[in-house]
């Protein structure tokens, strides 16, 4: 597919947390699937994507696409993606005179196959109180005018490039007295690209927040939050 996945121990630990948190599934009580695919044509008039020697043509795109969902009495897990797959192949290309003053190397990261997947779960580790987080997604970020992409300094179209992302936390919420509910939430978020034309970074967020439960028509709360790069 000329990807890769990005490894690592952090990568490592968010797939084993989502691995824990399906496996009280084993007993789930209900499991939904679906699945889908979808064919298209589409016509452009630049499939170079140049300024100049624009040449036509048509693409032909098939999309499979599902998802799978299991709830269980505490742990709920979904698991939904597709992945877009193109008819253009770089030969294809290069037999159209595309490539430009970079030759052969602006077909080097191109890939014909987009994918997408996520991954969400929830585990209630005690009902009403403490419930654990886990989300993980895999994809294809957009073109970004900052940075240069390809061999091409000037290139700012060519640094797209795919990324995985996962996060992970716990969620408290209780009542306090008879009126007021207190939750705190606290979330590690990190971003792997799969190359280097865009840094890595990660993420620690808390939140706290103080509410009351009746007031009428009015009420109030305190709100606060907190965040590391």
């Amino acid at each position: 597919m000329g990807a890769s996945y990005p490894t690592g121990q952090p990568t490592r630990a968010s797939l084993l947390a989502l691995a824990l948190l399906s496996a009280p599934l084993a007993q789930a009580a209900k499991i939904d699937t679906n699945l889908a695919i979808a064919p298209s044509i589409v016509y452009t008039d630049n499939v170079c994507l140049t300024e100049s020697n624009k040449k036509d043509d048509w693409i032909a795109t098939v999309t499979p696409n599902g998802s799978i969902g299991a709830q269980g009495k505490k742990t709920s897990i979904r698991v939904t993606g597709f992945m877009t797959i193109n008819s253009l192949t770089n030969s294809q290309l290069k037999n159209r005179g595309c490539g430009g003053v970079n030759g052969d190397t602006v077909f080097r990261n191109r890939n014909q196959y987009s994918p997408r997947v996520q991954a969400v779960a929830s585990y209630n580790m005690f009902p009403r109180s403490l419930r654990w987080n886990a989300s993980a997604r895999w994809d294809e970020n957009a073109f970004n005018s900052r940075f240069a992409g390809g061999d091409d300094p000037l290139n700012r179209r060519g640094n797209a490039n795919r990324y995985f992302r996962y996060s992970v936390g716990p969620t408290y919420t209780t009542q306090v007295a008879k009126d007021y509910s207190l939750n705190a939430r606290y979330k590690y978020d990190e971003l792997i690209n799969d190359t280097n034309k865009a840094n890595d970074s990660f993420r620690h967020t808390g939140n706290l927040s103080f509410r009351s439960l009746y007031g009428g028509p009015f009420s109030w709360g305190l709100v606060g939050s907190a965040t590391r790069t």
